[in-house]
């Protein structure tokens, strides 16, 4: 808890409240817990309590036969579950029984949501990346847009910017990479990520309703220094959106609690010194001339973690048309300015992946 009270006390406290809001739970429920968080000291007891709450009032709901509302409530559990581990390494033990809880309520909701969730996995060098697919309505085939979550952050935890896409006429894909949540275990981050992206695109193409010609891949902070990678070396991609991220990983304050303890959980290693030499196999610099496809970068110029002049590097360095995007109050991913990152999300990919965007 030491190191989360430590990123609580470095004025995170403020961008854990949008990030949280933003991404589907309560705002009063979200302050009043942050609040206990500090308080008491304890991170990960008072988040499993917010979402045992969540899923509790979602069984009553359900066995009442609300499902459609049992789904929302199961939806905010499984992501209050994802928050409750996502700052938490003391006790791996812990922290991997708040993922499979994670898991099991999102299984609960995935049915029962406005586009179902079909729960599935790609094949990776012999591991299973789970995989989450959501369509829109009306027949396929659709363009479909894949998520490459950050360091710590989830499929799951983007539930409600898919919702937002599919609303728009996108199918969205959902997934779990190597170093990322249950791939951990088996699979720690690797500078060819792109790999796995492209063993989940495998899958997804066969999908008879997704359009395999139009794929777009949308990269958010890690993800977003990942996302370039990938379409430079995938031709499928036919578009990327990538907010919060950065060229490579030079600027990183390693200080940082967040870097401190997550980066070296991240890549498999034990001291701050092992994931700083391997952090210097992380640039973009080899390849991001061969990204040709079109490229919209966003950023917030009040991220403290990274500089906008990271970010902006990537369109600079592309080959293709590229666009960025600078939200002078943004925060990191730019959480307190998502009215207006999410139209501008969903119009880039409606027109580079040929979308109607209206009658």
């Amino acid at each position: 808890m030491e190191h989360v009270l430590k990123i609580l006390n470095e004025n995170s406290a403020p961008n854990f409240q949008a990030r949280l809001a933003n991404n589907g739970l309560d705002l009063a429920i979200v302050n009043q817990t942050l609040d206990r968080c500090i308080r008491e000291k304890k991170w990960l007891a008072n988040w499993i309590e917010v979402a045992e709450d969540y899923e509790r009032m979602g069984d009553d709901i359900f066995n009442n036969g609300g499902a459609f509302s049992a789904a929302e409530l199961y939806v905010k559990a499984g992501v209050a579950f994802h928050y409750a581990q996502f700052l938490h390494f003391s006790d791996l033990n812990e922290k991997q029984d708040a993922l499979d809880r994670k898991d099991a309520a999102f299984a609960k909701a995935a049915p029962l949501v406005r586009y179902p969730i079909t729960i599935t996995s790609a094949k990776f060098e012999g591991v299973d990346l789970p995989v989450h697919i959501r369509l829109p309505e009306g027949r396929g085939p659709h363009p479909a847009i894949l998520i490459a979550c950050g360091m710590d952050s989830s499929k799951e935890e983007y539930f409600s910017m898919q919702t937002y896409l599919l609303d728009r006429g996108f199918a969205m894909v959902g997934f779990d990479g190597p170093g990322q949540n249950q791939v951990w275990k088996h699979m720690k981050m690797r500078p060819d990520f792109h790999k796995a992206v492209s063993a989940v695109a495998d899958l997804v193409s066969e999908h008879s309703e997704v359009d395999a010609n139009r794929l777009g891949l949308l990269g958010q902070s890690f993800g977003a220094f990942l996302g370039p990678s990938v379409l430079a070396r995938d031709d499928r991609f036919k578009a990327a959106v990538v907010n919060g991220g950065f060229f490579d990983l030079s600027h990183f304050d390693w200080a940082n609690p967040i870097r401190e303890v997550g980066l070296p959980f991240l890549f498999g290693v034990e001291t701050v010194s092992e994931a700083r030499d391997l952090a210097k196999g992380y640039s973009l610099a080899g390849y991001i001339k061969d990204v040709t496809a079109p490229i919209m970068v966003i950023h917030g110029n009040r991220d403290k973690d990274a500089p906008p002049s990271a970010a902006k590097r990537i369109v600079d360095e592309a080959s293709g048309p590229g666009k960025f995007v600078a939200f002078e109050d943004g925060i990191h991913m730019c959480h307190n300015v998502s009215h207006l990152v999410r139209p501008m999300t969903a119009d880039w990919f409606a027109e580079h992946l040929g979308l109607q965007r209206g009658p």
